[in-house]
Parts: C-alpha cells; sequence; structure tokens
C-alpha cells in the first residue's frame, strides 16, 4: 500500500474511532448512557433515566411498536439494605452506590377484565411460545415479561443491541395474543 493510500485509510479509521470514543468497545456494567443510546438506535421513543420513590435508577421508553418497557440495574455491588420503616414490612431501598453487572428488562401488560383462569392459561401458553423472556403474573395481576441480561466479561454494543431488539419483539408478539385483535371488526 502507497503510504498515501496508508495515510488516508488510517486517518479514516482514527476518524471512526474517534466519533464513537464515548461508547465503549465493551459494556461491562449497567452504564445509563450505554443503554440510551441501545434503545434510541432501535428507534424506541420518550427513552430516559429515571429515578424510582426510592431513588433507584431505571431506564424506561416506548418501542418503535408502540411497547412501553423499562430496564433496570441488577447484580449491583452495593445493593439497598436498609431497615423497614416503622409499621411497614416493607424496607426501604436506598440509592445503588455500586456497580451493577447484569440488568432486567421489563415490560407489563394490562389485562383487566381476564379470569385469574384466563391469565394463568395465557402465561403457560406465552412461556411456551417465548423462550426468550419469562413470562409472570404480577401481584395487581398484570401479566409481566422479564429478561436478564448479564454484563460479565463485556458484551459487545451490537450484542446488547441485538438482545434488546429481540426481547421488544416477543414482547410485541405477546401482546397481540395477550390483547388479540378482531380483524372482522375493522
Amino acid at each position: 500500500m502507497k503510504p498515501l493510500a496508508a495515510a488516508v485509510v488510517f486517518s479514516l479509521i482514527a476518524g471512526s474511532a474517534q466519533a464513537r470514543s464515548d461508547v465503549p468497545a465493551l459494556v461491562t456494567r449497567w452504564d445509563t448512557a450505554v443503554l440510551i443510546q441501545a434503545a434510541e438506535a432501535l428507534e424506541a421513543k420518550d427513552v430516559a433515566a429515571k429515578r424510582d420513590d426510592d431513588g433507584r435508577p431505571y431506564v424506561s421508553g416506548e418501542s418503535a411498536d408502540g411497547l412501553l418497557f423499562v430496564f433496570y440495574p441488577t447484580a449491583c455491588e452495593a445493593e439497598p439494605t436498609a431497615k423497614a420503616p416503622a409499621g411497614t414490612d416493607k424496607p426501604k431501598a436506598k440509592p445503588l452506590d455500586g456497580p451493577c453487572y447484569g440488568m432486567e428488562a421489563v415490560v407489563t401488560y394490562d389485562t383487566e377484565g381476564k379470569s385469574e383462569a384466563d391469565r394463568s392459561k395465557l402465561v403457560d401458553q406465552l412461556n411456551r411460545d417465548f423462550a426468550l423472556g419469562k413470562f409472570t403474573i404480577d401481584s395487581d395481576q398484570s401479566i409481566v415479561l422479564s429478561r436478564y441480561l448479564v454484563f460479565d466479561d463485556g458484551v459487545t454494543r451490537g450484542n446488547l443491541e441485538a438482545e434488546l431488539s429481540n426481547f421488544l419483539a416477543v414482547g410485541t408478539a405477546a401482546a397481540g395474543k395477550i390483547w388479540p385483535r378482531d380483524d372482522k371488526a375493522d
């Protein structure tokens, strides 16, 4: 390769790396900014970093298909621990202050109008149909899809986006089974 051509190629490679210097080569722990970028790369809307009532961070948004999702940090070095406030049985969690090496992606489906037996049957069917995540019935009787992602030893940005894309695709397909459309009514 001629010196000038080599310099141009090197310059293009270096420029590309500089433009993406804010994106780590590997995601090795919870990084709110990286998760927001990954969700936005999937054309999610209204993606934002938030904190729950106890001060714990999370990322929420709406997929390109209109599915609301939430990402929570998990496997944290400094898990929240506190005594339950007087008169309650639920410990008051503290904001996470250590690195987190995993995340849980969650979609919740309203099941108003469905009986307990219908919800249970539906969750069993969804778990058979979609092995990518786990479907459960929450205490408020909604159906919850969750998927745990591990960042141990790092995952590439492309792999993270693929995991989230597949999770949201399963979430959208499941929504069609939970809330079937009556095409004859259109």
